[in-house]
């Protein structure tokens, strides 16, 4: 393996077997025995659930040291205007390929990676290239947001939706890093690591990553939290005992306090925080809960498009001493 590689590329799997989690979806694509045989895929599903990983290690496996020439991979968020379609998509789908290749070979294959992010016109000029080319060319769309793809592209594929990755799956991914790379690690902080993921395997190798550089010593849950920049458990349970419990000016003085001296984004605080309230909704009134759920929604979009943290928190603070 190239050391110099991010570990994500570094531990990218080769073979379909290597990919972890979605049995289901590894099963029907097996079924289907080769790219000629595979009709046109739509993958879609959170970040980091395998999506790219897995139309790649198809095409590993069917292509060989042929790759490069059978396969067009677009990051479509960089390549997303008509011109890429009917220029780069619309030229590797007519070329025929020079090298002489079996027949189950002569298939080549398109992936359009986060496709959910080409313009309307892009997407309407790849359904015509699709069904023109359908006799030699595979096209694989990935996507997070199913309902940005046109309904007509749609419809011309065969729909697989990833699912977040469980916790055992991350757990044989972060175990076999961790062997791999030898790295300290106790139980508590790979569940640590399992709880910050949120089911996304790109995640946790980042984060395995960054604490293996920043940390020596044998690795635990709180230096993995440090490290991210994100609140213990234990923080956020102080905080939701801050902004319940105490009066406006001191709650609002206490947790600016917290954020400037430990560095922790506001976003993150509205996330956990968020989580807490949701695991134990009987702290609260069902009127009180929707008055601070709404607000925490109103922080959250405010700070999406820019809005001044200190304005923010203190609407945070706010919303839990308000009365109607």
């Amino acid at each position: 393996m190239n050391n110099s590689l991010p570990w994500v590329e570094k531990y990218r799997p080769v073979h379909l077997s290597d990919v972890d989690g979605n049995e289901h979806i590894k099963r029907s694509l097996n079924n289907y025995g080769g790219i000629p045989s595979t009709p046109h895929l739509l993958f879609y599903g959170p970040p980091g659930t395998g999506k790219t990983s897995t139309i790649l290690a198809i095409a590993r496996e069917n292509y060989g040291s042929n790759l490069k020439s059978m396969v067009l991979e677009l990051n479509a968020s960089d390549h997303r205007d008509i011109e890429t379609v009917r220029g780069i998509i619309d030229t590797f789908c007519n070329n025929s390929s020079l090298s002489l290749f079996n027949c189950h070979q002569d298939v080549k294959l398109v992936i359009l990676d986060e496709a959910d992010a080409m313009t309307i016109d892009a997407q309407s000029a790849l359904r015509r290239i699709i069904e023109k080319s359908t006799k030699n060319v595979r096209f694989c769309i990935c996507c997070n947001y199913i309902n940005k793809i046109l309904p007509a592209l749609r419809s011309r594929c065969t729909k697989f939706k990833f699912k977040p990755l469980d916790n055992n799956s991350l757990q044989i991914t972060a175990k076999r890093i961790i062997e791999n790379e030898s790295i300290q690690i106790n139980q508590d902080g790979i569940d640590a690591i399992l709880n910050l993921s949120n089911g996304d395997a790109r995640k946790v190798i980042n984060i395995l990553q960054s604490i293996s550089l920043a940390s020596r010593n044998k690795i635990t849950s709180e230096s993995i939290y440090q490290c991210v920049g994100i609140p213990t458990p234990e923080e956020i349970k102080h905080i939701l005992n801050l902004l319940v419990n105490y009066e406006f000016k001191i709650a609002f003085s206490k947790l600016s306090v917290i954020i400037h001296e430990k560095g922790y984004s506001l976003a993150d605080i509205v996330k956990y925080t968020t989580d807490i309230i949701m695991q134990d909704t009987s702290i609260f009134t069902e009127d009180r809960l929707g008055i601070i759920l709404d607000e925490f929604s109103n922080v959250e979009y405010n700070l999406s498009v820019g809005g001044c943290e200190k304005l923010q928190l203190g609407l945070l603070v706010g919303s839990f001493h308000i009365n109607y």
